[in-house]
């Protein structure tokens, strides 16, 4: 069962690495963003976008959230909005991106979501590799082995045909 285990730790560093990368997509892109603000005037031209990156188990969500502005300027209150990703294609619709990237980050926003739809699609692949895995491992477990004396496959031949 060895094995096993030693597979699926192998696994979980991919995630941690993946994990990595996702996070320096998301440093980068925080990094333009704040940059890019500080020069910026006014509340109107700052970002409106939020990307944010967690890893919970064996699964990493890097997601972005849109943020709507209500209210007079004096007394504003923002509000996160969940931009929904689509399920199958592991990124979100640019449309939907757009709906809330400043004119000065769509590039950026782009290259990111590039980046961490790959990501994505590998830390889906490591994820059901570790299923697997871990299911092959269940059974494994389960089944008779060579040294026990359910295994021995001439008393179990004798049995299938009637033989005692």
């Amino acid at each position: 069962m060895e094995q096993y285990d030693k597979a699926i730790d192998g696994l979980a560093a991919c995630i941690a690495a993946l994990f990595d990368q996702a996070m320096l997509v998301a440093e980068d892109y925080w990094n333009f963003v704040n940059k890019m603000e500080g020069r910026q005037t006014g509340r109107d031209s700052k970002s409106s976008l939020q990307l944010s990156c967690q890893l919970k188990g064996n699964h990493i969500e890097a997601k972005w959230s849109g943020i709507k502005w209500y209210g007079q300027k004096a007394s504003r209150y923002s509000l996160r909005v969940p931009i929904p990703k689509s399920k199958t294609t592991s990124s979100y619709a640019k449309n939907k991106l757009k709906e809330f990237a400043k004119e000065w980050e769509w590039e950026k926003v782009c290259e990111a979501e590039e980046k961490l739809t790959a990501i994505r699609r590998q830390q889906h692949h490591v994820v059901r590799a570790i299923l697997l895995i871990k299911a092959s491992k269940k059974l494994s477990e389960s089944a008779p082995t060579i040294d026990s004396p359910d295994a021995d496959f001439h008393e179990q031949e004798a049995n299938i045909s009637g033989e005692k």
